[in-house]
């Protein structure tokens, strides 16, 4: 029932730009897609490059934290009409189906993608070429996937116990091609952009085998190390309590790690947020898609949201939780229907965050931003080649 990304390296670590891009709005094409600089879409989604086939095909897929899944768009999806570049298989000389069981994984919002096996070459990022036998799967008919226009999912999600299928990183870890089942994010914010297509200079990496604290972090040290409980394919970790200023909103209780969208609250804990803007006598409404916005002179100097686990407070200042659109702002906190919190990418702008799948723990250290230097080695820059199992979809 899953689809999943397996890859062996001859290297120790990869690491990778990542691309952003929006659900919402169509992609200008006024720009190469084999370019390697940042699309960054108002701070929504971010994606990898990947190659595919023979001759390589090139697709954006989105990286996600909360499943082990990986997959592509298949050519012959009829379901995917709008979405983003499909995986052509048919005009690939290296590719041959696996498997025509038909697989279909669920996600918790009720989306749903099917499809079956397919092997082919597959490589990721921009530069040094390093041959491989690794695996993916692509993609045939999905659901709830409406506006998106990246081609997929790159899972980096833990192991479901439910299911045989590696992840990424046990393959990388057992053939010997990275040395520990770890992969960073640093997620640039390079805030909210008028234009919905921009580029940026200032790169959002994946890395994967390897982190480096004293690039994207401001302190060169881990403020925090979060041991992940229950791992089933999300990474969630359990803190002791969390406050918007003063206002207690949770106490022991879950949150799960995402490099997608905003900070989630849960039913209750978003009710004492409204509760916290209405003592404060801020005027606030809800746009079409369940956002609170408010004029930006009122939030101005909003409350810090701090999460405290083991005596460590981990802090989200008020300026980092609304995005700025002229005169309006966004409340980059929204209302989940789950029983636990979600911290998204909103607070992964915040803090470099570093998955480590052999210890079963998170460790935080606060980001550098977009006005600090970073410096890193073109050569961390490297492209994985070898077979890929892909689940096509049609």
């Amino acid at each position: 029932m899953k689809s999943f990304l397996i890859l062996s390296l001859a290297v120790a670590q990869i690491t990778l730009p990542l691309y952003k891009v929006t659900e919402t709005k169509p992609k200008d094409n006024s720009r190469s897609l084999s370019q390697s600089d940042l699309i960054n879409h108002s701070n929504f989604y971010y994606t990898a490059k990947i190659s595919l086939g023979t001759p390589p095909q090139t697709v954006y897929l989105r990286v996600s934290t909360g499943t082990a899944i990986s997959w592509v768009i298949g050519e012959d999806c009829t379901t995917c009409t709008g979405l983003g570049i499909s995986f052509k298989e048919s005009e690939s000389t290296s590719g041959q189906k696996k498997s025509s069981e038909m697989i279909t994984y669920t996600y918790l919002s009720g989306s749903k993608v099917t499809g079956y096996y397919y092997e082919d070459k597959l490589s990721i990022g921009d530069t040094t070429s390093v041959s491989t036998n690794s695996s993916l799967i692509v993609a045939s008919s999905i659901t709830g996937f409406s506006n998106a226009v990246y081609s997929g999912i790159l899972a980096m999600g833990l192991k479901n116990s439910d299911y045989s299928y590696n992840t990424l990183l046990d393959d990388l870890k057992d053939s010997g091609h990275i040395t520990q089942k770890v992969f960073s994010l640093y997620l640039a914010d390079l805030g909210y952009l008028t234009t919905y297509d921009s580029y940026g200079d200032f790169s959002s990496v994946l890395q994967i085998g390897t982190y480096s604290l004293s690039t994207y972090s401001t302190t060169n040290k881990i403020l925090v190390t979060l041991p992940v409980i229950s791992p089933y394919e999300e990474w969630k970790v359990q803190l002791d309590s969390v406050y918007l200023g003063s206002n207690k909103l949770a106490e022991n209780f879950i949150v799960g790690i995402s490099s997608i969208n905003y900070i989630q609250a849960n039913t209750e804990g978003f009710s004492k947020i409204e509760d916290a803007l209405d003592n404060a006598k801020i005027s606030y409404k809800y746009n079409d898609d369940g956002f609170i916005y408010a004029l930006c002179q009122d939030v101005q100097n909003f409350y810090t949201l701090s999460f405290m686990y083991d005596d460590v407070k981990i802090d989200v200042s008020g300026s980092n939780l609304w995005r700025e659109d002229g005169s309006t702002c966004t409340l980059l906190i929204y209302k989940n229907s789950d029983t636990c919190w979600w911290f998204g990418a909103s607070f992964l702008h915040v803090y470099y965050a570093i998955f480590d799948a052999d210890n079963l723990n998170i460790k935080l250290a606060p980001a550098k931003q977009p006005n600090d230097k970073i410096t890193a080695s073109a050569s961390e820059y490297i492209m994985i080649t070898g077979l890929a199992y892909l689940l096509v979809f049609s």
